[in-house]
């Protein structure tokens, strides 16, 4: 039965080709109905990769310029991208498009998902939704990580030695993108001396890449400072802090702005917290030899990274994807989590659609914007509710793991 939403994704996916090759007029209409803002051609943000690195052999600065890209965008990613062994070249956008989506259908496939028609529902619902989509149609970088952290979580849950190449695939994602960084984490679960190992070459690998960039780190960190900017739909720990300014920028730098993300801290912590205690109460079991429990910690860190570290689009919600497994287990709290998480992953069509009514005035319009305004203030709460629980359902098994005390089998005996 889990193959019913691969199938079904693979499916929409070509139809959706289809019309873009033959119908491409419908193919805009219906993302557009699908509240997907969709690029100049599909794939656009991995067109921006390849140009980068097409550019970048060529000799340019593709951090200050990238004429290599359709819409000139410099490079706003690790520098590590730029000198991959890879097929870099703008004509090649379509192949690593399509190539993306098909091994997103193929990580889908491997997802250890309950066989039951309430888990494939919602499977579906998530796989469908406009966040998800948005990831798929412009191939943004994040789909990497993603399935890097597919396949991490799966060995993790194998022996020693697939769990080393596991912590060598998220040091290599963490290369990519940063964020990733937080899923190592996990490394906690190893024994002292192999812990050690893995935290060194983590540092090793930061270090040489500091080295090998050093005179490109300001201009990245400037152009990282504008990618992560605040957007109505992004999820961040800063929006309450970016929604309280919004008229008021001059008070980003004030003394209050650090005070303020400190406390926003302190409350992120205290909800981690609270949600510990209570999987805590509902027996939730660490079991090392689950690949839907190891794909739920890599999940929750990594949602966990990106909240706490900046801002981040909707597309990025397609990290939630591996922990459905596990949420949809039958845990009461757990089950409450995924619902809104669809929520959240739909939340963009569920704003867009009232947008035209909110144009037309009147009264509905009027109704039209608080309606609006109840959805972001329920996509606040929302991220905030998950992302907390993602942290902790990763945070419990990983005090679990640490070697100060043997970690129990599915089975109840000490590894």
């Amino acid at each position: 039965m889990r193959l019913i939403v691969p199938l079904v994704a693979a499916t929409v996916f070509a139809l959706f080709a289809a019309l873009y090759a033959w119908w491409p007029q419908t193919y805009a209409v219906l993302l557009e109905a699908w509240a997907v803002p969709i690029g100049e051609i599909p794939f656009i943000d991995f067109h921006a990769v390849l140009a980068a690195i097409q550019c970048h052999r060529l000799g340019e600065d593709v951090l200050v310029t990238n004429r290599c890209d359709l819409i000139g965008r410099p490079h706003v990613y690790s520098p590590l991208w730029l000198v991959l062994p890879m097929a870099a070249d703008v004509q090649h956008t379509m192949a690593w498009g399509v190539g993306l989506a098909v091994a997103l259908v193929i990580a889908l496939a491997t997802l250890p998902l309950p066989a039951t028609p309430r888990a494939v529902a919602v499977m579906l619902a998530a796989v469908l939704s406009p966040s998800v989509v948005l990831a798929v149609e412009r191939a943004n970088n994040d789909m990497v990580v993603l399935l890097l952290a597919v396949l991490a979580g799966h060995l993790l849950a194998r022996g020693p030695g697939l769990r080393l190449i596991a912590y060598g695939l998220l040091i290599g994602a963490a290369l990519l993108k940063y964020y990733p960084a937080a899923a190592l984490a996990l490394a906690l679960r190893e024994s002292r001396a192999r812990f050690l190992v893995i935290a060194a070459v983590s540092l090793a690998s930061a270090v040489a890449l500091g080295i090998a960039f050093a005179d490109r780190w300001a201009e990245s960190a400037r152009l990282l400072v504008w990618v992560l900017r605040f957007g109505l739909y992004t999820f961040s720990l800063r929006n309450p802090i970016e929604y309280a300014v919004l008229d008021h920028p001059q008070l980003h730098e004030q003394p209050l702005h650090g005070l303020a993300v400190a406390a926003l801290l302190a409350v992120f912590a205290a909800l981690v917290w609270g949600w510990l205690l209570r999987l805590r109460r509902e027996g939730l079991m660490v079991r090392l030899d689950q690949p839907a429990d190891m794909l739920l910690a890599v999940s929750g860190l990594l949602i966990a990274g990106c909240f706490v570290s900046g801002s981040s689009l909707p597309y990025r919600a397609v990290l939630v994807l591996p922990a459905f497994p596990a949420l949809l287990s039958g845990r009461r709290s757990a089950g409450v989590v995924a619902a809104i998480l669809v929520f959240l992953l739909w939340l963009p069509l569920l704003h867009h659609a009232a947008a035209p009514l909110v144009a037309g005035g009147g009264l509905i319009g009027t109704v039209a914007g608080v309606w609006q305004a109840l959805l972001i203030t329920a996509k606040e709460i929302g991220w905030w509710l998950a992302t907390s629980f993602l942290a902790a359902a990763a945070i419990l098994p990983i005090f679990a793991f640490c070697p100060t005390s043997p970690s129990p089998n599915r089975h109840g005996r000490s590894r």
